[in-house]
């Protein structure tokens, strides 16, 4: 069960925690299926997403994809994408880099620790397979909400092109 923050304030900061328990917070709404989750509020989202963003000069590249049930957690995809994006002179959030991938530790968590990398970034390149990933599927739907850029894997390589001039 989450924590009141000592604000008082209403919210949910997946990348705060206490003895693995999710502590509410201030920074951000709280999350479908919280206790108190009444629906998206766009502007709420906006927000965060300008509080948690300190660096506006540094446009952030995230990496969405699947990795539940592929073979090594389709880590092989993520560094590839992210060795490409580099390359390209972009900087670059890849899930796979932020933790190593565990069987004990729980979905959820990956997914809270990744969203809250998600909305510091400006854009999200979703690899190959996204679609039929519950956690990609809910990366997409969050950069949609946040207006951020999103790049398909069926236009990844015109985009690519023009990025790379």
């Amino acid at each position: 069960m989450p924590k009141q923050c000592k604000a008082g304030q209403q919210g949910y900061c997946p990348a705060t925690y206490k003895d693995g328990c999710p502590i509410v917070c201030e920074r951000l709404p709280l999350p479908p299926g919280a206790p108190g989750f009444d629906g998206f509020n766009e502007q709420q989202l906006r927000d965060a997403l300008a509080e948690v963003n300190a660096d506006k000069g540094v446009e952030i590249t995230y990496i969405a994809g699947p990795m539940t049930g592929y073979h090594n957690w389709n880590i092989p995809a993520f560094v590839g994408m992210a060795a490409r994006l580099r390359e390209a002179g972009l900087t670059v959030v890849n899930p796979a880099e932020l933790h190593k991938a565990s069987h004990e530790t729980p979905w959820d968590w990956y997914l809270r620790r990744d969203l809250a990398e998600l909305v510091k970034c400006q854009r999200v390149v979703l690899l190959p397979g996204w679609a039929n990933s519950r956690g990609a599927i809910v990366e997409q739907y969050v950069a949609k909400a946040l207006g951020l850029e999103i790049v398909y894997p069926e236009s990844f390589e015109e985009w690519f092109v023009s990025v790379h001039r």
